[in-house]
Protein backbone atom coordinates (compact mmCIF):
# COMPACT_ATOMS: atom_id res chain seq x y z
CA UNK A 1 0.00 0.00 0.00
CA UNK A 2 0.89 3.50 -0.44
CA UNK A 3 1.64 5.08 3.26
CA UNK A 4 -0.04 8.57 4.10
CA UNK A 5 3.16 10.29 3.00
CA UNK A 6 3.39 8.04 -0.13
CA UNK A 7 5.81 5.44 1.44
CA UNK A 8 5.27 2.32 0.11
CA UNK A 9 4.25 0.15 3.25
CA UNK A 10 3.40 -3.33 4.14
CA UNK A 11 0.41 -3.66 6.57
CA UNK A 12 -1.42 -6.60 8.00
CA UNK A 13 -4.73 -6.03 8.38
CA UNK A 14 -7.13 -8.68 10.26
CA UNK A 15 -10.93 -7.85 11.44
CA UNK A 16 -12.50 -10.36 13.86
CA UNK A 17 -16.57 -9.89 13.68
CA UNK A 18 -19.25 -11.47 15.90
CA UNK A 19 -22.91 -10.49 15.33
CA UNK A 20 -26.24 -11.39 16.63
CA UNK A 21 -29.64 -10.51 15.58
CA UNK A 22 -33.19 -10.89 17.39
CA UNK A 23 -36.13 -10.43 14.51
CA UNK A 24 -39.91 -9.48 15.08
CA UNK A 25 -42.59 -9.13 12.85
CA UNK A 26 -42.50 -5.19 13.61
CA UNK A 27 -39.02 -4.37 14.89
CA UNK A 28 -35.78 -6.06 15.05
CA UNK A 29 -32.31 -5.74 17.58
CA UNK A 30 -28.46 -6.36 16.64
CA UNK A 31 -25.57 -6.19 18.98
CA UNK A 32 -21.93 -6.69 17.16
CA UNK A 33 -18.60 -6.27 18.18
CA UNK A 34 -15.52 -6.00 15.85
CA UNK A 35 -12.01 -6.41 16.80
CA UNK A 36 -9.24 -4.74 14.37
CA UNK A 37 -5.29 -5.69 14.35
CA UNK A 38 -3.07 -3.29 12.09
CA UNK A 39 0.40 -4.45 12.27
CA UNK A 40 3.17 -2.08 10.10
CA UNK A 41 5.88 -4.29 8.40
CA UNK A 42 7.77 -1.04 7.15
CA UNK A 43 9.82 0.22 10.24
CA UNK A 44 9.01 3.73 10.09
CA UNK A 45 5.64 3.07 10.38
CA UNK A 46 6.04 0.55 13.16
CA UNK A 47 5.17 2.77 15.89
CA UNK A 48 1.90 3.29 14.45
CA UNK A 49 0.72 -0.55 15.09
CA UNK A 50 -2.49 -0.51 16.95
CA UNK A 51 -5.94 -2.49 17.90
CA UNK A 52 -9.20 -1.48 17.88
CA UNK A 53 -12.51 -2.76 19.59
CA UNK A 54 -15.78 -1.79 18.61
CA UNK A 55 -18.81 -2.82 20.30
CA UNK A 56 -22.29 -1.76 18.60
CA UNK A 57 -26.04 -1.78 19.85
CA UNK A 58 -28.82 -1.13 17.05
CA UNK A 59 -32.61 -0.92 17.34
CA UNK A 60 -35.19 -0.85 14.50
CA UNK A 61 -38.80 -0.34 13.99
CA UNK A 62 -40.10 -1.82 10.75
CA UNK A 63 -41.49 1.00 8.70
CA UNK A 64 -42.44 -1.15 5.64
CA UNK A 65 -41.98 -5.52 5.41
CA UNK A 66 -38.28 -5.05 3.94
CA UNK A 67 -36.96 -1.87 5.57
CA UNK A 68 -36.49 -0.78 9.31
CA UNK A 69 -36.02 2.64 10.63
CA UNK A 70 -33.15 2.30 13.16
CA UNK A 71 -31.49 3.88 15.77
CA UNK A 72 -27.83 2.80 16.62
CA UNK A 73 -25.13 3.09 19.20
CA UNK A 74 -21.37 2.81 18.80
CA UNK A 75 -18.30 2.52 21.63
CA UNK A 76 -15.27 1.98 20.40
CA UNK A 77 -11.27 2.20 21.83
CA UNK A 78 -8.17 2.70 19.70
CA UNK A 79 -5.04 1.55 21.65
CA UNK A 80 -1.36 1.70 20.34
CA UNK A 81 1.78 -0.58 20.88
CA UNK A 82 4.19 2.10 21.37
CA UNK A 83 2.25 6.10 22.81
CA UNK A 84 5.61 7.87 21.70
CA UNK A 85 3.54 10.04 18.90
CA UNK A 86 0.07 8.18 18.91
CA UNK A 87 -2.17 8.93 21.40
CA UNK A 88 -4.52 6.42 22.54
CA UNK A 89 -8.77 7.10 21.93
CA UNK A 90 -12.01 6.46 22.89
CA UNK A 91 -14.91 6.92 20.52
CA UNK A 92 -19.08 6.94 20.35
CA UNK A 93 -21.38 7.20 17.78
CA UNK A 94 -24.72 8.16 18.14
CA UNK A 95 -26.40 7.04 14.67
CA UNK A 96 -30.17 7.49 13.30
CA UNK A 97 -31.54 6.33 9.89
CA UNK A 98 -33.08 3.69 7.52
CA UNK A 99 -32.15 0.65 6.25
CA UNK A 100 -33.12 -2.37 3.72
CA UNK A 101 -35.53 -2.14 0.84
CA UNK A 102 -38.22 0.40 -0.08
CA UNK A 103 -39.28 -0.57 -3.00
CA UNK A 104 -38.44 -4.19 -5.49
CA UNK A 105 -35.99 -2.11 -7.27
CA UNK A 106 -34.58 -0.18 -4.25
CA UNK A 107 -32.04 -0.35 -1.69
CA UNK A 108 -30.57 2.20 0.75
CA UNK A 109 -28.82 2.39 3.71
CA UNK A 110 -28.69 5.75 4.82
CA UNK A 111 -26.73 6.81 8.53
CA UNK A 112 -25.99 10.14 9.80
CA UNK A 113 -25.40 11.10 13.64
CA UNK A 114 -22.47 12.38 15.79
CA UNK A 115 -19.38 11.21 16.86
CA UNK A 116 -17.19 12.14 19.87
CA UNK A 117 -13.30 11.30 19.62
CA UNK A 118 -11.10 11.65 23.15
CA UNK A 119 -7.68 11.42 22.79
CA UNK A 120 -5.64 10.41 25.98
CA UNK A 121 -1.93 12.56 26.56
CA UNK A 122 1.46 11.41 24.65
CA UNK A 123 4.21 12.20 26.98
CA UNK A 124 6.46 15.14 25.76
CA UNK A 125 3.76 15.82 22.95
CA UNK A 126 1.18 18.68 22.47
CA UNK A 127 -1.83 17.28 23.46
CA UNK A 128 -3.98 16.52 20.14
CA UNK A 129 -6.83 17.59 19.04
CA UNK A 130 -10.33 15.50 19.77
CA UNK A 131 -13.32 15.47 17.39
CA UNK A 132 -16.61 16.41 18.00
CA UNK A 133 -18.57 16.22 14.94
CA UNK A 134 -20.84 14.88 11.92
CA UNK A 135 -20.87 11.37 10.71
CA UNK A 136 -22.73 9.84 8.14
CA UNK A 137 -23.14 6.77 5.57
CA UNK A 138 -25.08 7.05 2.35
CA UNK A 139 -25.49 3.46 -0.09
CA UNK A 140 -28.26 3.92 -2.62
CA UNK A 141 -28.87 1.32 -5.05
CA UNK A 142 -31.30 0.98 -7.66
CA UNK A 143 -31.86 -2.11 -10.21
CA UNK A 144 -32.65 -0.81 -13.41
CA UNK A 145 -33.45 -4.35 -14.53
CA UNK A 146 -32.66 -7.99 -13.93
CA UNK A 147 -29.06 -7.06 -15.20
CA UNK A 148 -28.50 -3.76 -14.80
CA UNK A 149 -28.07 -1.54 -11.13
CA UNK A 150 -26.56 1.72 -10.38
CA UNK A 151 -25.30 2.77 -7.12
CA UNK A 152 -24.07 5.60 -5.60
CA UNK A 153 -22.22 6.25 -2.43
CA UNK A 154 -21.52 8.61 0.00
CA UNK A 155 -19.50 9.03 3.90
CA UNK A 156 -18.33 11.28 6.26
CA UNK A 157 -16.16 9.49 9.09
CA UNK A 158 -12.75 9.56 11.04
CA UNK A 159 -9.88 7.41 9.93
CA UNK A 160 -6.92 6.62 11.93
CA UNK A 161 -3.66 8.20 11.03
CA UNK A 162 0.09 7.59 10.65
CA UNK A 163 0.61 11.56 9.48
CA UNK A 164 3.30 13.04 11.97
CA UNK A 165 1.06 13.97 14.97
CA UNK A 166 -2.19 13.75 13.63
CA UNK A 167 -3.47 10.74 15.25
CA UNK A 168 -6.88 10.75 12.89
CA UNK A 169 -8.42 12.69 9.99
CA UNK A 170 -11.72 13.27 8.59
CA UNK A 171 -12.70 11.51 5.24
CA UNK A 172 -15.47 12.63 2.73
CA UNK A 173 -16.04 10.26 -0.16
CA UNK A 174 -18.28 10.55 -2.98
CA UNK A 175 -18.78 7.43 -5.06
CA UNK A 176 -20.73 6.19 -8.00
CA UNK A 177 -20.83 2.48 -9.80
CA UNK A 178 -22.67 1.37 -13.02
CA UNK A 179 -23.31 -2.86 -13.22
CA UNK A 180 -24.17 -4.49 -16.53
CA UNK A 181 -24.54 -7.84 -17.51
CA UNK A 182 -23.12 -9.00 -20.72
CA UNK A 183 -24.15 -12.24 -22.22
CA UNK A 184 -25.27 -14.76 -19.36
CA UNK A 185 -22.48 -14.77 -17.00
CA UNK A 186 -20.03 -11.89 -17.63
CA UNK A 187 -20.67 -8.18 -15.25
CA UNK A 188 -19.03 -5.25 -16.52
CA UNK A 189 -18.64 -2.43 -13.89
CA UNK A 190 -16.86 0.98 -14.04
CA UNK A 191 -16.90 3.44 -10.78
CA UNK A 192 -15.64 7.08 -9.97
CA UNK A 193 -15.21 8.28 -6.62
CA UNK A 194 -13.65 12.04 -5.40
CA UNK A 195 -12.56 11.81 -1.46
CA UNK A 196 -11.22 15.11 0.68
CA UNK A 197 -9.13 14.01 3.81
CA UNK A 198 -8.87 16.60 6.45
CA UNK A 199 -6.13 16.83 8.97
CA UNK A 200 -6.61 18.05 12.62
CA UNK A 201 -3.15 19.19 13.36
CA UNK A 202 -0.57 21.86 11.74
CA UNK A 203 2.65 20.04 11.14
CA UNK A 204 5.66 21.25 9.24
CA UNK A 205 7.09 19.53 6.35
CA UNK A 206 10.41 20.88 4.65
CA UNK A 207 9.82 24.07 5.85
CA UNK A 208 6.39 24.75 5.36
CA UNK A 209 3.96 25.02 8.39
CA UNK A 210 0.32 24.33 7.78
CA UNK A 211 -2.71 21.74 8.23
CA UNK A 212 -2.92 19.20 5.59
CA UNK A 213 -5.32 17.97 3.32
CA UNK A 214 -5.65 15.79 0.59
CA UNK A 215 -7.66 15.43 -2.41
CA UNK A 216 -8.10 11.95 -4.52
CA UNK A 217 -9.44 11.32 -7.76
CA UNK A 218 -10.26 7.94 -8.61
CA UNK A 219 -11.55 5.80 -11.73
CA UNK A 220 -11.72 2.22 -12.19
CA UNK A 221 -13.56 -0.65 -14.06
CA UNK A 222 -14.12 -4.62 -13.35
CA UNK A 223 -14.89 -7.61 -15.41
CA UNK A 224 -16.06 -10.27 -12.88
CA UNK A 225 -17.60 -13.67 -14.73
CA UNK A 226 -19.11 -16.26 -12.41
CA UNK A 227 -18.51 -19.29 -12.75
CA UNK A 228 -21.40 -20.35 -10.18
CA UNK A 229 -23.66 -18.68 -7.93
CA UNK A 230 -20.88 -19.24 -4.75
CA UNK A 231 -18.02 -18.86 -7.20
CA UNK A 232 -16.95 -15.93 -9.45
CA UNK A 233 -13.69 -14.47 -11.06
CA UNK A 234 -12.72 -11.38 -12.75
CA UNK A 235 -10.11 -8.42 -13.13
CA UNK A 236 -10.34 -4.93 -12.58
CA UNK A 237 -8.26 -1.83 -13.50
CA UNK A 238 -8.09 0.98 -10.70
CA UNK A 239 -6.20 5.02 -11.24
CA UNK A 240 -5.56 6.86 -8.21
CA UNK A 241 -4.68 10.24 -8.01
CA UNK A 242 -3.27 12.28 -5.32
CA UNK A 243 -3.42 16.00 -4.78
CA UNK A 244 -2.33 17.39 -1.55
CA UNK A 245 -1.26 20.36 -0.30
CA UNK A 246 2.16 19.46 0.29
CA UNK A 247 3.59 18.77 -2.87
CA UNK A 248 5.26 16.03 -1.50
CA UNK A 249 2.86 13.68 -0.92
CA UNK A 250 1.33 13.91 -4.39
CA UNK A 251 1.38 10.63 -6.76
CA UNK A 252 -0.46 8.83 -9.67
CA UNK A 253 -1.12 5.25 -9.12
CA UNK A 254 -2.61 2.46 -11.82
CA UNK A 255 -3.17 -0.98 -10.62
CA UNK A 256 -4.36 -4.00 -12.30
CA UNK A 257 -6.06 -6.67 -10.01
CA UNK A 258 -6.91 -10.28 -10.93
CA UNK A 259 -8.99 -12.23 -8.28
CA UNK A 260 -11.07 -15.33 -7.65
CA UNK A 261 -14.09 -15.37 -4.78
CA UNK A 262 -15.42 -18.28 -3.31
CA UNK A 263 -18.49 -17.97 -0.84
CA UNK A 264 -20.05 -20.52 1.34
Amino acid sequence: LFSETSTRDTVLHNTVDVMARYDRPKWAAETGWRQNTIDHDTPEFESNDYNEDVIAVLAGYKILPKTLLLAEFDWGTIYYDVNDRNADHDYIQILGGVRGDPTEKFTAIVKGGYQGRWLGDVVGEINQTDFDGLVALTDLTYRVSDSDSARLGYVRTIRTSTFQSNSWYREDKISASYRKRLLRKWYLTPSLSWQLSDYPESTTVAGEERRRDDQFWQAGVSLQYKIQDWLWTGVRYNFRKRNSNYDRFDYENNRIVFDVTATF
